[in-house]
Parts: structure tokens; C-alpha cells; sequence
């Protein structure tokens, strides 16, 4: 029996995989964690976490495993976690960026990967095997086609409205609602007071202002839209091999139109195809696993 092993591991939560040779992704084993505090943590704690789960999963006859880890942003960084898996597992194990999973999910492991989910960040490989990135700075300084960045933005944008004379009643009403705030003067002090995958969570107030009709969410929108298709392009321009983009995450998986839009602005050139995936990313895990067990 062959048995593969995927794990997906994001800042928060983690997503381990496990599918025995011949069944289909319907009858995987799937379980679940929680990371702590995964950025704070050595290369070493990380490998220990890991091969903790994958021991606690009490698997028999695994041959590989693959993981995709949120900070292995560098080939260094994939390189120096891999080490230390290694030095604790017996399991062939490779070790990519949690982004690149979107890439393998999609069976085309030199594809751009597109993430929006909290954040917003565009991942690749260039011909030497380096990786590419663009985009991925938090919510403070950037993410502005994720869900942090559409909140900030949004609210920045509102209050500017409010204060040349035109404020945006519909936005201002979402925003307020979604954050549980009793006026639209309390939003900006809640926004600096609490941490920003909380109010990120307001995401969906954005879209539901844009479709009631506010102008401020269309504008915000069209500028994440813009966003998106900037650092695509920045990593084409400095060298992707890929000319297949491949997008994720949960704000493009509960927003149609503006996975649309996306697609529309990345595809308006007539040089990348567009695809969204729907697989779990744990599932590029188990595909980079496969590539360790057939490899000769």
C-alpha cells in the first residue's frame, strides 16, 4: 500500500492530507490544526510541529510527503525547513511555499499562484528555480486585493468621502454593521485596536456595499482589482516561467464578480490564461508528494 502525505500550513491553521494509492480525493484522510504562533517560530519548532502531526496521524506504508509552508518564501527558506524535516522524519519530504500548493492543485507546478484570502500575494519560479514573489506585505503597507487590504481601503476611502462632502451612506452603513460598531466615527479607532485578521472578516460588507450600489466600493474594488494584476505582473517581468495563472483563496472563492474581474483584467493582453481552483491546496500537497514517490 502506498500512502502519500500533504500538508498545507498557513500563518493560523494547518491542513494535513492523506491518501492511500488508487482512492480518489473523496475518500482522503483529512485533519486539522492549529499553528500558534507559526511566524514567531524556528525553523526546527516548525519541523518538530510538523512531523509531530504527520507522526499523530499514525499512518503506515507513507512513502512521501510534500508541504506547502506559509514563510518559506525564498528557496533558503523552503531549503532550511526541508533540512529539518529531514533530520526528523525517514519520509522523502519536499518543501514549498504554501502559495505554490494553488500551483500543484492545478497539476501545473510552474504556474503563477494568486492568493486572496486575508492577504493578497502572487508566487512563482523563474528558470533557475528562484522563487517570485509580489505582493504578500500585510495588511498595513499593501495586501490590497485580500480582504485586509479591501477593509482598509474601504474605510480609508469612506472617511476621505465623508470629509470632502459626499459620504457614502451605503458603505458607511456595511462597514459599520460588519464590525459591530455603534457609528461609522467608531470603525477607524476599532480597525487600529484590533487585529487585523479579525476585521478582515468584514471583507464581505465591501461586495454587498458594491452590489447596493456605493461608489466608494467601486472604486476600492476596482483599484484591489488592479492590485492583483500588478504583482502578476511584476513577477512575469522578472522572469516566471509560468504563463498560467492560477487563482485561491477564500475571497476569490466567495466573490464571483471579482474573481471575474480578475480574470478579465489578467487575461485583457492575450499572454496568460486564467484558472481558479477549487481543490483544497492540501491536495497540491499530495501532487508534490507524488512527485517524490515517482521520481526514479
Amino acid at each position: 500500500m502506498t500512502v502519500l502525505v500533504g500538508v498545507d500550513v498557513g500563518a493560523s491553521k494547518a491542513e494535513l492530507r492523506i491518501r492511500v494509492d488508487g482512492a480518489s480525493a473523496d475518500q482522503d484522510r483529512v485533519i486539522r490544526h492549529r499553528t500558534g504562533a507559526w511566524q514567531s517560530l524556528s525553523w526546527e519548532e516548525k519541523a518538530e510541529k510538523i512531523v509531530d502531526w504527520v507522526d499523530g496521524a499514525a499512518l503506515s506504508g507513507a512513502v512521501a510527503l510534500g508541504v506547502g509552508a506559509h514563510g518559506c518564501d525564498s528557496v533558503e527558506a523552503c531549503e532550511a525547513l526541508q533540512s529539518e524535516i529531514g533530520r526528523r522524519s525517514t519520509l522523502p519530504v519536499r518543501v514549498v511555499s504554501d502559495a505554490e500548493l494553488l500551483a500543484y492543485a492545478a497539476g501545473r507546478p510552474d504556474a503563477i499562484s494568486v492568493i486572496a484570502g486575508t492577504g493578497c500575494i502572487a508566487v512563482a519560479r523563474d528558470g533557475a528555480g528562484g522563487v517570485l514573489l509580489g505582493g504578500g506585505h500585510g495588511w498595513l503597507v499593501g495586501d490590497d486585493g485580500g480582504a485586509t487590504g479591501l477593509v482598509r481601503e474601504s474605510v480609508r476611502a469612506a472617511i476621505r468621502a465623508r470629509e470632502l462632502g459626499a459620504p457614502d451612506l451605503v458603505l458607511e452603513r456595511g462597514l459599520t454593521t460588519a464590525l459591530a460598531q455603534a457609528s461609522f466615527t467608531e470603525v477607524s479607532l476599532h480597525l487600529m485596536l484590533s487585529r487585523s485578521a479579525d476585521w478582515a472578516r468584514s471583507a464581505p460588507a465591501v461586495f454587498a456595499a458594491l452590489e447596493a450600489g456605493s461608489p466608494v466600493a467601486e472604486r476600492v474594488i476596482g483599484r484591489a482589482v488592479e492590485y492583483v494584476h500588478d504583482i502578476v505582473r511584476s513577477v512575469v517581468r522578472r522572469g516566471a516561467v509560468g504563463r498560467h495563472v492560477v487563482l485561491g483563496g477564500g475571497v476569490f472563492g466567495s466573490q464571483a464578480d471579482y474573481r471575474l474581474r480578475v480574470e478579465q483584467r489578467l487575461g485583457a493582453a492575450g499572454d496568460l490564461t486564467v484558472e481558479t481552483i477549487v481543490d483544497a491546496p492540501s491536495t497540491g500537497a499530495l501532487r508534490l508528494a507524488g512527485t517524490l514517490a515517482t521520481a526514479p
